[in-house]
């Protein structure tokens, strides 16, 4: 008899302690399934799970491309330029070496058209 008042007392004591851990596994469980989407914490505090950030526009229902039957406007290169600007450079970044007698790498092209500009050809 004593062993089974023994054995009901310590099957008592499992019982609660069983109890107290799944109360404390639900614990921690909501605290890992709390964001700062459904809680007062701060984004930073999301980690790397943190959810990819949605747009709260909506659709216009247009093509992205311009509108049918309008042909768009282009500032055209011209053949004399006012201005031309030369960025040469005298010596490499990386070694330091000297470059003037370097071949060319490299040309771009650019317009650039100031507003002043625009208004004085209109």
């Amino acid at each position: 008899m004593e062993l089974v008042a023994e054995q009901a007392e310590q099957i008592a004591l499992l019982k609660a302690e069983n109890v107290a851990l799944r109360e404390r596994v639900a614990e921690l469980e909501r605290r890992l399934d709390q964001n700062s989407r459904n809680s007062s914490r701060p984004p930073s505090s999301d980690g790397l799970g943190k959810p990819a950030p949605r747009s709260l526009r909506g659709k216009s229902g247009r093509k992205p491309d311009g509108q049918r039957g309008h042909h768009g406007q282009t500032l055209e290169q011209v053949g004399d330029p006012d201005e031309v600007i030369r960025h040469e450079l005298a010596a490499c970044g990386g070694c330091g070496g000297d470059l003037v007698d370097a071949v060319q790498a490299g040309v771009e092209r650019r317009v650039v058209c100031s507003v002043s500009r625009l208004e004085r050809s209109r």
